[in-house]
């Protein structure tokens, strides 16, 4: 009997239900949920009730998704931080590198934002998207040198990056290499036939080498993609000015008005006092 009651013990042993820990429900509804406030406050309870069973893993990722759901709100100070508490698990994760690199990069602390991105291209050289990053926060600091060696280095990695095309052409057009420029919107275009800023940086370029016919073309197709894109009308409107359609130009400098206030009081006023000269 007693045999036979230690295996009955066994087997009830064995067909004992897998109970899911705290930590995994409150994962899997942080996951689920679609609004970035409860995200946050589930992502938190998450974290609060994870105990070494549920694997240093899991906090890490519950730790890294809070502190997306955090930049994606604008709180970059909140998402640092959860990513810097991640790489005290995780010290060779790219991604964390990446995205608290991003991070840094809204704050405007460029040098941080580099580093961290240096770090990410070091543990995983081949992705061609965090050299356009890194790229991108030097040509914020006027350093288009390395950003055009960074940008060099992605379209190296993936010749289909368009957005790599893309901010090479504007640092080109920065440097005053227009043609250069010009080439590297086109090839951008060529790739990503409605990439609205494409269209919006080659009519500026083509401003500046004077082809204001294409460039009345190229603002146009940007403001047809993207119809409130108030800078566009602004340089259509100068762009028409150049070519004496004066009614149109004011046209346009009304209608960047109109969608931005922020719009440069001063450079409308001496672009509507030129055309009534």
């Amino acid at each position: 009997m007693r045999f036979l009651l230690t295996g009955i013990i066994v087997l009830v042993l064995l067909v004992k239900p897998v109970v899911s820990s705290d930590f995994t429900n409150w994962r899997q509804k942080a996951q689920e949920s679609k609004n970035k406030d409860e995200k946050i406050r589930l992502w938190t309870r998450a974290i609060d009730s994870w105990n070494y069973s549920d694997g240093a893993k899991g906090k890490m990722e519950a730790f890294y998704n809070r502190g997306n759901t955090y930049s994606q709100k604008g709180l970059y100070d909140h998402a640092i931080g959860d990513f810097t508490r991640a790489m005290e698990i995780d010290r060779n994760n790219e991604s964390l590198y990446t995205i608290r690199g991003s991070a840094y990069f809204q704050k405007g602390l460029y040098d941080r934002a580099i580093d961290d991105f240096t770090k990410a291209i070091e543990i995983m050289p081949g992705r061609a998207a965090v050299h356009t990053l890194r790229g991108n926060v030097y040509r914020y600091k006027n350093d288009y040198v390395h950003a055009i060696s960074d940008y060099n280095r992605a379209i190296e990695l993936d010749p289909g990056d368009a957005v790599a095309y893309n901010n090479r052409g504007f640092a080109y057009y920065y440097k005053g290499y227009y043609s250069r420029a010009r080439n590297d919107y086109d090839k951008a275009i060529e790739l990503n036939s409605e990439y609205t800023i494409a269209y919006y940086n080659r009519g500026l370029n083509h401003c500046e080498e004077g082809d204001y016919d294409r460039a009345i073309n190229d603002l146009t197709k940007a403001i047809k993609l993207r119809p409130e894109y108030a800078d566009a009308y602004y340089y259509r409107g100068y762009a028409y000015r150049k070519k004496g359609y004066y009614v149109k130009a004011l046209q346009d400098y009304t209608k960047s008005i109109e969608l931005d206030p922020f719009v440069s009081y001063a450079i409308l006023e001496r672009s509507i006092k030129r055309i009534y000269k």
